[in-house]
């Protein structure tokens, strides 16, 4: 705002910078301000009628802030006033199961406001004691006016002396309540925070008992494994040496006392050697790629960690 007051004409003539509000008629407001006083009208009354407009304002801001800031206390069930009463204790749902997401982005919001309301405050306080001091120049420098001029100025100057005394005190409590909300938002948010701690060690416990879970289980499957492979040990050697005296490579002798070979059998180690040595090679190439894979994810990760850190 800016604005100039002519003693001559006695009007004051200044700018606003108004913005438009749904539930607060800034214009209309001030015309209602400017029409109860009408018989009271002094050079500084349009500022003190903005700051008063202002006071409204921020009142409406500190309810709404301590409206939101007693649901989320309700809905956590820490309340400072309520929580240390013995006999009234405050019952409330199983705090983890909030949306803890939500509740921080309302008390951020809250405090965010409040906070702008507290540094608003100060600001006001301290155009008032400029007001007072300007209201002091003015009577002062009103002797050049006629006694009516003179008197009615003397007049309207202590009442507005009076309602500015009266906007300072209401600011300062003001200020004081905007404090205990934004005390009592830090608070809340510490408590949330708090939650959300519990939650995570209540969900990394669950991931420590499905990882117990997931051991057992395979060592359980291990213990399967071993039973296998022990059979397949047991009856390994027999069965390979019954597939192999069975391949058609060999034959019992007439009188059934010994066993004669085919010629053809050099054709059973001309194929199974080459064979068991190129699976062998084989394996060996898969299991160095894979060893080499590996080794480069692994490198990949510890960058990135170490990035991140």
């Amino acid at each position: 705002m800016a604005a100039s007051y002519d003693p001559t004409t006695k009007i004051t003539n200044a700018l606003l910078h108004c913005e438009y509000s749904a539930g607060f008629d800034s214009i209309g407001r001030l015309k209602r301000y400017i029409k109860s006083m009408a018989s009271q009208m002094h050079p500084m009354m349009l500022p003190v009628m903005i700051i008063d407009m202002d006071t409204s304002l921020a009142l409406g801001t500190f309810a709404n802030a301590g409206s939101t800031l007693r649901k989320i206390e309700a809905e956590t069930g820490h309340n400072a006033l309520i929580s240390g009463l013995e006999n009234d204790p405050v019952s409330v749902n199983d705090p983890l199961a909030l949306d803890l997401s939500s509740l921080v982005n309302r008390l951020s919001r809250c405090s965010s406001d409040v906070r702008v309301s507290e540094k608003d405050s100060e600001v006001v306080l301290e155009h008032l004691r400029l007001i007072q001091r300007d209201i002091d120049e003015v009577a002062s420098g009103a002797a050049p006016f006629s006694a009516q001029a003179y008197e009615h100025l003397q007049s309207s100057s202590r009442q507005l002396r009076h309602h500015i005394d009266y906007l300072i005190s209401s600011r300062k409590i003001l200020l004081l309540r905007f404090q205990e909300v934004q005390a009592g938002a830090q608070t809340q948010l510490s408590v949330v925070h708090n939650f959300i701690s519990q939650r995570d060690n209540k969900l990394n416990l669950s991931i420590a008992r499905a990882s117990r879970a997931i051991a057992v289980a395979s060592k359980r499957d291990s213990s399967a494994m071993k039973s296998l492979a022990l059979l397949t040990m047991v009856f390994l050697p027999g069965t390979a040496i019954a597939s192999f005296f069975a391949m058609p490579f060999f034959n019992l002798t007439v009188d059934e006392t010994g066993i004669e070979t085919k010629p053809q059998f050099w054709i059973y180690w001309a194929l199974t050697i080459p064979i068991t040595l190129l699976v062998l090679c084989l394996w060996i190439s898969w299991l160095h790629f894979a060893t080499k894979r590996h080794k480069k994810e692994d490198e990949e990760a510890l960058g990135l960690d170490e990035k991140t850190n």
